[in-house]
């Protein structure tokens, strides 16, 4: 009877062992199971990652290049918008030469009387001031208001010599202005004083004063 006690227990025991050593194998199994599926999760997840930054770069790469195009783009249309309006201006200027240069033809080919005649104004008491609508003061004379010249490109050049000079120094200083200082197709007035007035063209440019 204590013997077959005995063999039961050691066939319990015996059990007891193989059990645990299935439950160790088990247990290191899951583990390496839960490892491996660990592992191929990261790889999952690395291939998924990189994927999506591949994506994402090459859709930036895609925007960076339709911005870089639509620049291009832009640049070429601007390019080419001024060259049409460069285009317009310069036929436009064809056309506007030629008649600017017969208004300008015209106009130098009148006489200094036909260019001031509705500039000149009344002067008052043997001055240079002129007659202010209104007044009543004495006309002594006429002087040209350049500013109501139509064509607008004449002026005055007023050359003042040194009063204290005698006639033939004053003479000798006038005619070396003609002929050194001036062109050939100038209106001259002798001033009272022995000085010179020389009328000119402006041709265009714009005088920072009158005086």
């Amino acid at each position: 009877m204590a013997s077959n006690a005995l063999g039961h227990k050691l066939t319990e025991k015996g059990q007891k062992r193989q059990y645990n050593r299935k439950t160790k194998s088990e247990d290191k199994a899951k583990e390496l199971m839960g490892k491996l599926l660990e592992e191929q999760e990261l790889v999952r997840n690395k291939s998924e990652q990189e994927e999506f930054d591949a994506q994402k770069k090459e859709v930036e790469e895609q925007e960076f290049t339709r911005r870089i195009m639509e620049d291009i783009d832009q640049k070429n249309l601007n390019e080419q918008e001024k060259q049409e309006q460069q285009i317009e201006m310069d036929q436009l200027l064809e056309k506007l030469i030629p008649i600017a240069t017969q208004m300008k033809e015209e106009t130098v080919s009148k006489t200094i009387m036909e260019r001031v005649k509705n500039a000149m104004i009344n002067t008052v008491n043997y001055t240079k001031i002129g007659q202010k609508e209104g007044e009543k003061k004495q006309v002594t004379g006429k002087l040209i208001d350049l500013t109501l010249v139509e064509d607008g490109d004449l002026c005055v050049i007023d050359f003042d010599i040194n009063k204290k000079l005698s006639i033939e120094e004053t003479d000798k200083i006038r005619q070396n202005i003609i002929d050194n200082m001036l062109p050939a197709n100038v209106g001259l007035v002798k001033t009272a004083h022995g000085g010179l007035h020389a009328y000119c063209n402006r041709d265009g440019y714009t005088l920072p004063s009158n005086r």
